[in-house]
């Protein structure tokens, strides 16, 4: 007989409304300046506004909501400095943990980026290809003993997600995915950490270069 599922705590509330109003925001179903009524959400949610309280609390600590004088909470924007300074950092890391990863690189995980470069190829949906590219760089990041690198990688891929979902929005190319991780693949199996440092590092620069120019031209259309 199956136990009966037990009730959610106020917690494992305040994380669901957390991470629904998050994909919201990050999807760009909430647009940047838009006002988040606690009442309103709660209702639209079902839930009180408790939970709701708490997790516009911590999307305002990750920079995703801003908390006016006067007009309550609000979408963040999106900010170009904000942008370029996590990309420094993602570029930094990213390229650290790829040395290493390459430097302890095994069969199993070199099997497993080949499955997923497999699956990209083929995926078509923007939300899967997302999933299936972090997927394959985290594999390459695991190396045994890095777990703090990757927990950073994770860390400050999440709080660029909203601009890397912008940049799909106008950029998407449905193999483009899958060419940059088979170039980072064809490194890996020549051992060469610095070439796949290197070959990420100029991907991220490279979409740097795009988010930036959509944002100021963004910037520019509202100043007109």
């Amino acid at each position: 007989m199956k136990s009966q599922p037990h009730q959610l705590t106020v917690p494992s509330v305040e994380n669901v409304v957390y991470e629904t109003l998050r994909d919201f925001i990050v999807g760009g179903d909430y647009l940047p300046g838009q006002r988040l009524h606690l009442a309103e959400l709660a209702t639209q949610l079902g839930v009180s506004t408790m939970p709701v309280r708490g997790a516009l609390a911590r999307l305002t600590d990750e920079g995703l909501v801003h908390q006016m004088p006067r007009r309550g909470a609000t979408v963040a924007p999106l900010d170009l400095a904000e942008y370029l300074e996590l990309q420094d950092l993602r570029i930094g890391i990213e390229t650290v943990a790829a040395r290493y990863g390459v430097q302890h690189m095994d069969d199993e995980r070199l099997a497993e980026m080949k499955r997923i470069l497999g699956a990209l190829w083929e995926e078509t949906d923007i939300e899967s290809i997302i999933a299936l590219e972090w997927d394959a760089y985290l594999t390459l990041y695991a190396a045994p003993g890095r777990q703090r690198t990757v927990g950073l990688v994770q860390e400050y891929g999440r709080l660029s997600e909203r601009y890397t979902r912008f940049m799909y929005g106008f950029e998407f190319k449905q193999t483009q995915a899958a060419a940059r991780l088979s170039q980072v693949i064809e490194a890996c199996e020549l051992g060469d950490g610095e070439a796949v440092a290197e070959v990420i590092a100029s991907h991220m620069s490279e979409d740097a270069r795009k988010v930036s120019g959509a944002l100021e031209a963004r910037v520019g259309e509202e100043q007109r």
